[in-house]
Parts: C-alpha cells; structure tokens; sequence
C-alpha cells in the first residue's frame, strides 16, 4: 500500500473531511518526509516540535529518532485519530490547539509541513522564540518573500525581519503533486536557524512593528512613513515631528529600496524618541 491509499483509508475511517482553505493537504510522499528528518539532523538528545500533526505520518517518523515530539493539532477529529494512530509511542506529546496563541513547552528543534494559511504568524512566532533549528514546508511564494532581497519585487516587511532574525536556507521545492488533496501551489523546504543579530534595532518587537508598519506604504518617501508612523505611535504634532527627524538618515528613499540594516538604523533612533517619550510621560 501507498501512503496516499494509508491516508484515503485514515480519512473514511475517522469521518474527516480535508479542508484545503485551512491547509489541510496531507503530505503523501514518504521520502520527503524522511528527507526532511534527514535535514533537521534530530538525535536522541532532541525535543521536537511539530506544527500540525495530521495523521502522523511525519510524526512517527520523528518518534523513531528523537527523545521527545511534542506535536500541535487544532482539529479534534485530527487529534483523536493521531492519538490511537500512535497509541504504541511513549515519547509523544499531543496538543489540541492553535501554535499561535498557546503556550509552548521546551523543545530544541521543529519539523513540520504546517497549515500554509498561517505562514506569516507562525514564521514571526518562530523569530521569537529560542531553538536550534527548524525545518519547514512552506508555501513557494512565500519563501520566496523571506529570502528576497532589496531590487527585488517580493522584497518586503518579512524580508527585512527574516534578514534580522535568522539564517534561511532553500533545501528543496517541492511538487504540489506531493500532498492529498492538492494544493494549489507548490511549496518549498527550508532549513531556519536563529541567529545573533547583526545589527542594533534598539527593540525587536518595536523593529517587527515599525517594519510592518512601513511596508503599508512601500512606495513612499521614509520621512512620509515614519510621520505616519510616529503620529500613530506616539500621538505628536507634526511641527514636533519635524524636528524630531529632520536628521535622519535616508529621508528622500522610497520604503522598498531600504536595506534591512538601513531599517535597523531607523528603528533605534525611533526607539529612543520611544523611550524619552515615555519617560518624559512618566515625570
């Protein structure tokens, strides 16, 4: 039997129907699934995470190698049939739940073909959070969107916190033809590793704002962003404004064609107007 007849058999048994408009496409190639244990290198010594379980295909996978998986299901029906699926693995914890807004246990490492329809979330949850490495199947285009660089089209917001955050390397594309039912795009696997900033943002979470913030208005001049920006955050005149940046660097770029050291640069001098603002409030 396939793995594609294993998951047909899985779906009639457990009533499930797959919802391809939450992500619901089922990875049906076991060499991809054993190359991507492959790629996150995982040992006895791990604890892995991994990002919608589906019908654990992967997550067997990952039992045989690792110490400890701490899977993520959102849909009850999922998760009930992972449960007797893999009621013969003592090293598996099963959350129903949503990855972006749960508490999350300690682990050293995640593998996972997560929902793509919550790329964007989960990739900036993932900046944030401390671990070795991840080895994720996303969305081609949105890949695409994390390892572009400025000049180019798909440049933006998750380019520049990308560049900030972590190292991202493209290991292979990967066919629609792959998964069940599927998808309407092609995807592609990346190997992520957190890294020590290269550059001083003042504050990462005011930097993740302020570069979202920006990119809506992509095509203006930066001293346009940042008034619309500091109007917004910091609710001052637009006298006080002026002043406030009339040194600032890069004031005639247009948005997209900063670097993300440039916006690096940015946000610390933002950030300090932050905080005397605040202070100034507080006395």
């Amino acid at each position: 039997m396939t793995l594609l007849d294993d998951l047909q058999f899985l779906i009639a048994k457990y009533h499930i129907k797959p919802r391809i408009s939450i992500g619901q496409c089922f990875c049906i190639d076991p060499f991809l699934l054993r190359r991507m244990v492959t790629y996150s290198s995982v040992t006895e010594k791990d604890v892995v995470l991994e990002i919608g379980a589906g019908f654990g295909f992967l997550t067997r996978l990952l039992t045989d190698v690792a110490k400890d998986v701490i899977t993520i299901e959102l849909d009850p029906k999922l998760v009930k049939a992972i449960k007797e699926i893999l009621r013969d693995k003592e090293n598996i914890r099963i959350i129903q739940g949503n990855f972006l807004n749960i508490h999350l246990p300690n682990f050293t490492k995640i593998v996972s073909n997560p929902p793509y329809s919550i790329s964007s979330p989960l990739i900036l949850r993932l900046f944030r959070l401390n671990f070795q490495c991840a080895v994720l199947t996303l969305q081609k285009e949105f890949v695409q969107k994390l390892i572009a660089q400025k000049g180019n089209k798909t440049y933006g917001s998750l380019s520049v916190i990308a560049s900030y955050s972590a190292s991202i390397k493209k290991l292979e594309n990967v066919s629609r033809e792959s998964f069940y039912p599927h998808p309407n795009v092609d995807s592609t696997i990346i190997l992520v590793k957190p890294q020590k900033p290269l550059f001083n943002v003042g504050d990462k979470r005011f930097f993740f704002k302020m570069v979202r913030r920006f990119f809506t208005n992509r095509n203006k001049k930066l001293q346009n962003a940042i008034k619309f920006f500091i109007r917004n955050e910091f609710k001052i005149t637009n006298d006080a404004i002026k002043k406030l940046i009339k040194e600032f660097p890069y004031l005639d770029s247009k948005v997209y064609d900063l670097t993300p050291e440039e916006f690096g640069i940015i946000s610390y001098k933002l950030y300090s107007i932050f905080k005397e603002t605040k202070n100034t409030v507080a006395e």
